[in-house]
């Protein structure tokens, strides 16, 4: 039996779709690099295309199910991440068991 975790990146659309760290890696690649480092086969996947409504969301939005999640390491790596807008990052994970936890970068 796996104990899965929600995990939601917000960011906005100048600071996270198109943003590098300082050795020339996309964040977004960034992240899901982390998680195949953890042995997860989950990735990470842009879903705000799927939201409702004529107009695209100002806004992307990540997700992906994680077996076994640190919380806090992950969250400690995410917002040490050099995010151009890190005012608009917002991190969410909700535990298969146990509160939702919400970080923010700024």
């Amino acid at each position: 039996m796996s104990v899965v975790s929600g995990v939601t990146l917000l960011c906005s659309l100048e600071g996270c779709g198109e943003e590098y760290d300082e050795d020339g890696i996309r964040i977004l690649s960034r992240l899901n690099w982390y998680l195949e480092a953890l042995g997860s086969a989950s990735h990470f996947e842009e879903l705000s295309e799927h939201y409702g409504g004529g107009k695209h969301p100002q806004q992307f939005v990540f997700g992906a199910g994680v077996n076994y999640l640190d919380e806090d390491r992950f969250a400690e790596f995410v917002l040490s991440l050099p995010w151009e807008d890190p005012e608009n990052v917002v991190l969410v994970i909700q535990p298969e068991d146990g509160p939702t936890r919400v970080w923010r970068a700024a």
